[in-house]
């Protein structure tokens, strides 16, 4: 009865987000929160109203979602959701040295090629422009060969190659 309680909310929450109802969606992401935490469906739940706050802009409170979920959540996959994110979003504030401190880390849950994007925006826009291509190579060489997203890294990579 209790996962049936906490997934009947978290799709509330997701037909409020896509509807556009932010003031449901804050509530039953609440509602999961005081009766649910520690689920999935709350983690998922503050996954998709960061994005509509982001989208909204506010990108504090974005950021303050993703950093709950951040702390919370108990799957390492959710984390590492969060995680990259939270980098995106910290990247866009142009906050660079701040994003390679939470891209720090050894185990990358099988998303290396993220990650190491990531760090190489960081670096770019630190204007470290060497240590950004070594991070844009080593994530052309984690991506999979069949990706679509590895013409986007190379153009990254050849960027570098103009600046230096």
């Amino acid at each position: 009865m209790q996962q049936e309680s906490a997934s009947a909310y978290f799709q509330d929450v997701s037909v409020a987000v896509v509807t556009g109802d932010v003031e449901t969606a804050e509530n039953v992401t609440q509602q999961l929160l005081d009766e649910h935490a520690g689920t999935s469906y709350l983690t998922n739940a503050q996954l998709l109203l960061a994005r509509s706050r982001f989208e909204r802009g506010d990108a504090a409170g974005a950021r303050d979602l993703l950093s709950q979920v951040l702390a919370s959540a108990k799957e390492k996959s959710i984390q590492h959701v969060a995680r990259i994110r939270l980098a995106q979003l910290m990247l866009a504030q142009r906050e660079f040295t701040e994003t390679l401190e939470l891209l720090n880390i050894t185990e990358m849950g099988g998303l290396d090629s993220h990650y190491y994007e990531l760090r190489g925006d960081a670096y770019r826009g630190l204007n470290q422009i060497n240590k950004a291509r070594e991070e844009y190579e080593t994530s052309l060489e984690k991506l999979s060969l069949t990706s679509q997203y590895a013409g986007i890294l190379r153009a990254k990579l050849n960027d570098t190659k103009i600046k230096n």
